[in-house]
């Protein structure tokens, strides 16, 4: 993400550029020291259509929360009808590639032999005896720290058998690190 702002002054148009990034994110609008009794009024022209944002009145309503995303490949204009600046604050989403099913059968192969990698390994009894055959992430080899943490790092793969799918969550959760599950829409 990378962060955007624009202070925009009566009767200026500012043009928002795809430099930065593909979506931007609109977080907030607030007048600027106003000025000027009356009301301000942020507009958009976004996809060919003209839209009010928010209206800003001075010490009424200085500051506006928004949670509006707009796709930077259309021309998007902000600007500002009233006698006060107004800032702009916002982000520019990471632009985000959806895999192709070219590239889901090789990973879902590859998920489906780390598993197979993974249960064949013999699981070794903790220091201290007892019947938990269970060991933690520290105990393993080098070798076998590496593949945990790739495997952490990576995070989990699906692969076609649901079961595996499962076995895997269960692994990397014994490794008692913190996981993030990124989904994907």
């Amino acid at each position: 993400m990378s962060f955007w702002g624009a202070v925009i002054k009566p009767g200026q148009r500012v043009t928002v550029s795809d430099s930065q990034g593909d979506l931007l994110h609109l977080s907030q609008a607030c007048l600027s020291n106003p000025k000027g009794e009356g009301k301000t009024y942020l507009r958009v022209e976004h996809d060919k259509k003209e839209l009010t944002l928010a209206c800003l009145v001075k010490d009424t309503q200085e500051h506006c929360h928004l949670d509006l995303f707009f796709s930077v490949a259309d021309v998007t204009v902000f600007h500002v009808e009233g006698k006060n600046d107004v800032h702009l604050t916002g982000y520019f989403e990471p632009t985000v590639r959806e895999d192709s099913e070219d590239e889901a059968e090789p990973r879902a192969a590859q998920a489906s032999k780390k598993q197979a990698e993974v249960q064949d390994t013999p699981a070794k009894a903790v220091k201290g005896g007892g019947d938990n055959p269970q060991r933690s992430a520290s105990d393993a080899p080098p070798a076998k720290k590496a593949k945990v943490a790739a495997a952490v790092e990576e995070g989990p793969q699906r692969p076609a058998d649901e079961a595996a799918y499962v076995a895997v969550l269960k692994k990397l959760l014994a490794t008692k690190k913190k996981l993030t599950l990124h989904v994907k829409h």
